[in-house]
């Protein structure tokens, strides 16, 4: 998606200035969860959210696509801990658990202690589906649960390891199941306000 054209983009232009001279250290956070803005950048976050209140009803393709999922604090973390500890023209994985769709759904169906039905839906209709939701924004102004782009980055097998950032930078890694938990109680204190 676009985001992450600029990104890479922004690395490309980094990885220059490294080259350069300029002390410079990269890091790349995989699916982001945790507490934060519910928008799409936090897709991961509005998935837990809306599965909850059961507002979420489908998994993705047969379930057995795998992505690594790091909870917010350990992302921060792992940027003040590259700050300072890691090597200059380095880059490092800032991740968390690789997980399929089928146990991230068994995880949060055990920490919300509510385990849904949810339909197996085929990629395809996935992507017709979000392009619909796009395309109502113009006529409803709500915005879309997913989107395209969504679809194809989520559909893509991102099996990940973080052990450089382990060894070099000490970064530490926050189970998924607790991460749910604290994302769990930060959701239900949202709504209490």
């Amino acid at each position: 998606n676009d985001y992450e054209k600029t990104k890479s983009l922004a690395e490309k232009l980094v990885r220059e200035y490294s080259q350069g001279g300029m002390e410079t250290v990269i890091v790349n956070p995989t699916r982001v969860f945790g507490p934060g803005l519910l928008s799409e950048s936090n897709s991961v976050t509005m998935m837990i959210d809306r599965y909850s209140k059961g507002k979420w009803r489908i998994k993705p393709g047969d379930g057995s696509c795998v992505g690594n999922y790091v909870f917010i604090d350990d992302v921060i973390n792992g940027h003040i801990l590259a700050a300072v500890k890691g090597s200059a023209g380095h880059s490092y994985l800032l991740g968390g658990d690789n997980l399929t769709f089928n146990s991230f759904f068994d995880t949060l169906a055990a920490a919300s202690g509510k385990r849904r039905w949810l339909v197996h839906f085929p990629v395809r209709l996935m992507i017709a589906a979000a392009a619909f939701l796009e395309w109502q924004v113009a006529v409803t102004n709500i915005p879309p649960m997913i989107t395209v782009p969504w679809v194809k980055k989520y559909m893509n097998h991102w099996s990940v390891s973080s052990k450089k950032a382990v060894a070099e930078l000490e970064y530490s890694i926050t189970p998924f199941a607790d991460g749910v938990e604290k994302t769990l109680l930060w959701l239900r204190s949202k709504q209490v306000n």
